[in-house]
């Protein structure tokens, strides 16, 4: 392994350990209202990444930023890959899983592990909150549409899409939703989806 990948590797765990340290801190929040009602398979497949509130672990992402959800029946986990295209023009990508912890009494409320090792390993973090405010209609293809997804601190906030757009409308209802919600818009940024070149998610099955 050269100093390159090494320096990479303890960049990544010095973020994730920084995300995990602002995630103790949950509990303590605001009430963030989430989703009453999560039809998990309406959840998965490709998304956009339309805006967000700008996160350290983003610093190398320049645009066309995107996920990908699968849920594994056998483990009852949803496994995630997110890509982005970075500054030097190639692609980065991320690995893990996503839990509910409660889908009885909060099925919008989920936790997401990312790997920091590889070969992957198990995640041993208690994972970061991914917690589902609002989601669209079932689109033709019996996926929701697109998805308001923030944190109960209001530190992070994501709008995803099935297409790299979103009408102006629709936009607008997301976060003057989320503004109700105790967050500064004025934080939220633009993910450009101009000029991508999407490749197909590599990740392995989850690994737990």
């Amino acid at each position: 392994m050269n100093k390159k990948e090494n320096l990479v590797k303890i960049l990544l765990m010095v973020i994730v350990s920084m995300v995990l340290i602002k995630d103790s801190f949950s509990s303590k929040c605001p009430y963030l209202a989430t989703v009453p009602y999560l039809k998990i398979p309406a959840f998965m497949g490709f998304w956009y990444q339309i805006e967000d509130i700008p996160q350290i672990y983003e610093i190398a992402c320049k645009s066309c930023t995107r996920a990908t959800y699968t849920f594994n029946e056998t483990l009852g986990l949803i496994q995630v890959d997110n890509q982005c295209q970075t500054i030097l023009g190639g692609s980065k990508e991320a690995c893990g899983y996503a839990e509910q912890i409660d889908p009885e009494n909060y099925p919008g409320q989920l936790k997401v592990h990312f790997y920091v090792t590889s070969p992957y390993k198990a995640s041993n973090d208690s994972g970061g909150d991914y917690w589902i405010m609002q989601l669209g209609p079932i689109n033709g293809d019996g996926l929701y549409d697109y998805a308001l997804v923030g944190h109960p601190c209001r530190i992070a906030l994501y709008i995803l899409a099935r297409e790299p757009f979103l009408s102006p409308s629709v936009l607008k209802q997301l976060l003057d939703y989320a503004s109700s919600q105790g967050y500064s818009i004025d934080r939220v940024v633009k993910t450009s989806q101009d000029d991508c070149n999407y490749v197909p998610p590599t990740c392995p099955p989850i690994q737990i």
